[in-house]
């Protein structure tokens, strides 16, 4: 399965993450193929072309909106894996 994202480019900075991080991330989690470029004839958004098995792209979906739009937030979406890691840090710090 392909499907393709368009996106603002003012949230490219969140889809990808410092280093790549969050698009890493997305990656692993959702076990998907994606690829981020600038959109052709479309100004200031980009494409994010995902394939995989229809789990695996709805899963980075959801990530990618995640990213993009608040309301949608990764902490909703992962909340118990996410309070988990942030309890050991505290914990840790």
């Amino acid at each position: 399965v392909t499907q393709h994202m368009q996106i603002p480019l003012s949230y490219a900075d969140a889809v990808i993450g410092v280093a790549g991080s969050s698009i890493s991330y997305i990656r692993r989690a959702s076990g998907a193929t994606i690829t981020i470029q600038e959109s052709r004839g479309v100004p200031g958004e980009m494409t994010v072309e995902i394939n995989g098995t229809a789990t695996q792209v709805q899963t980075a979906q959801q990530l990618v909106q995640a990213c993009v739009c608040p309301t949608h937030s990764v902490f909703k979406l992962y909340g118990v894996f996410f309070s988990s890691i942030f309890h050991a840090y505290l914990w840790l710090w």
